[in-house]
């Protein structure tokens, strides 16, 4: 049976001296299975990237970075964010949602998913090898911050009533 994983294997941690003030980055994508990879329709990826201690299934635990991208092409999704707290050399959940407009009716279509995704230590140039078509710098201004939640930021959402 072909997988139907939307997430790459791997999500690649960087340091970019000349992005976001030298933030550590995040870049993550993968392919847009079901879709018609020459459609131009626009089309929205919402993400997170949830890393959780070993054994620690509390949600109140977990690390997590958000971000959005509107700009998909040859079939894939590629998108560039702060990675906060998130850790090289383990694993994460990679959880999606895709909304694309259906012309054939009066509807928008809807696609979730949740992948196993390793994360991995790299160097602007390892991402710069894995982007599609665009450059590193396209990705990056297509690419929403969505915020961090982790530990703390979550304990300060829930007693301020959110950002």
């Amino acid at each position: 049976m072909p997988s139907l994983a939307q997430f790459d294997d791997t999500a690649a941690i960087f340091d970019s001296p000349a992005v976001r003030g030298g933030d550590r980055m995040i870049y993550v994508g993968g392919p847009l299975k079901g879709l018609d990879p020459t459609s131009d329709m626009p089309m929205t990826v919402d993400f997170q990237v949830v890393q959780s201690p070993k054994d620690e299934h509390d949600p109140a635990q977990a690390t997590r970075v958000l971000g959005s991208v509107t700009r998909v092409g040859n079939g894939r999704w590629e998108a560039v964010v702060p990675a906060n707290r998130l850790q090289p050399g383990s694993e994460a959940r990679g959880i999606g949602i895709l909304v694309v407009a259906n012309m054939e009716t009066f509807a928008y279509e809807t696609f979730t998913w949740c992948d196993h995704i390793e994360i991995e230590e790299a160097t602007v140039a390892d991402v710069e090898a894995k982007l599609s078509a665009a450059s590193l710098a396209e990705v990056i201004s297509a690419s929403v911050d969505g915020g961090f939640m982790g530990p703390a930021a979550a304990s300060t959402q829930a007693t301020s009533g959110g950002s």
